[in-house]
């Protein structure tokens, strides 16, 4: 007979035993049981404190999101980058225009100051004679209203001048011979190395000073002088239809002086005073086509140029002075050109410069 049934009694024992010992757990199974509470609550307070936290990954719908707006934004900043270095390269560009007419307004002051400085030397010089003076604080000291130097002094008379102007069929013809006669003795003045001075009515007047016209300003007056007169001859026969009556001592008188001279500033216009200028402009009375010289003129000229000139003694009758002895004189011919213009003249500076 099998003993299956009390095997089967026993095991059932076995374990109602195990399960009576179960019912009353022992200290080490509540010891697990509380750390496994323990460990559960914290694990709670882990999970409550993480939901309360932004998600540290987030979809990948939000990282497309973001970054979509960050390139938006990005693409915003650089349109508003590209606008305003467009601007701030228009503002350079303008800033640079305004320097630019800045600085031409500022050259153009310094012209116009220089040009003010100048201005009762204008037109009355060689024009390069005018750039040096610019450059050259010395030289216009020179030209100084109030300075004296020792110049020659030529008066141009126009004789029988009222005739003249009496004979015009009009007096545009009259105004066309006088302005470009005028015109002319300047430029034969300032061609010559001289100063000119002014118009005097029915003349002009010029000078010739040592310290611009040279050692041969008395030379350089006399071919002025030369010129001038057949300069008038000739002009004066291109214009004879200019009048009705064509008289036959109409012409140039000459008076040339030598001596001091003194520079005078008179409506913002140089001009010389002195002795020299007294006896010039009365030598100027001498007849048509005459240059006469004043004692101290005719000695130089003499001294200095007898081999180009002819010098014939003779009287003028001046009003106030009566006969006074006068030296007419007459160019035969050039040896050699007056000596260079001393301001045109190199200097040792720049002959070493070119050297």
């Amino acid at each position: 007979m099998s003993n299956k049934p009390d095997e089967n009694n026993e095991s059932l024992r076995q374990i109602a035993e195990r399960l009576s010992r179960l019912n009353e757990p022992s200290d080490s199974l509540r010891k697990i049981a509380q750390k496994l509470q323990t460990d559960n609550e914290r694990w709670q307070s882990l999970a409550s404190h993480v939901a309360k936290m932004p998600p540290v990954i987030p979809s990948i719908a939000e990282l497309v999101a973001a970054r979509t707006g960050t390139i938006e934004k990005e693409k915003e900043l650089l349109d508003r980058i590209s606008v305003l270095s467009k601007e701030l390269t228009e503002t350079k560009k303008k800033k640079a225009e305004k320097e630019g007419l800045a600085a031409e307004l500022q050259q153009a002051l310094a012209e116009y100051r220089k040009q003010e400085e100048i201005k009762y030397l204008l037109g009355k010089l060689a024009k390069d004679a005018e750039d040096c003076i610019r450059g050259n604080p010395e030289f216009l000291a020179e030209f100084t209203p109030g300075r004296s130097h020792s110049a020659y002094v030529m008066s141009i008379d126009i004789r029988s001048s009222t005739e003249l102007m009496l004979n015009a069929k009009t007096p545009d013809d009259f105004a066309e011979f006088i302005t470009q006669l005028c015109d002319r003795l300047t430029e034969l003045v300032i061609k010559n190395g001289g100063v000119f001075d002014k118009f005097t009515g029915d003349g002009v007047l010029a000078f010739f000073p040592d310290f611009y016209s040279g050692e041969d300003a008395g030379l350089r007056a006399l071919l002025t002088a030369s010129q001038a007169i057949s300069f008038f001859a000739e002009h004066y026969k291109k214009h004879r239809r200019c009048f009705r009556v064509v008289t036959a001592g109409t012409g140039l008188g000459v008076g040339i002086d030598c001596g001091t001279v003194h520079f005078v500033n008179i409506g913002e216009s140089l001009s010389v005073v002195g002795t020299p200028v007294v006896y010039a402009c009365r030598l100027s009375a001498a007849p048509a086509g005459a240059i006469y010289l004043n004692q101290p003129a005719q000695e130089d000229i003499d001294s200095r140029y007898k081999a180009q000139t002819v010098i014939r003694e003779t009287t003028l009758n001046i009003k106030g002075s009566g006969e006074i002895v006068v030296y007419d004189v007459q160019m035969k011919g050039m040896s050699s050109p007056p000596v260079e213009l001393p301001w045109r003249q190199p200097t040792n500076e720049s002959i070493a410069t070119s050297g």
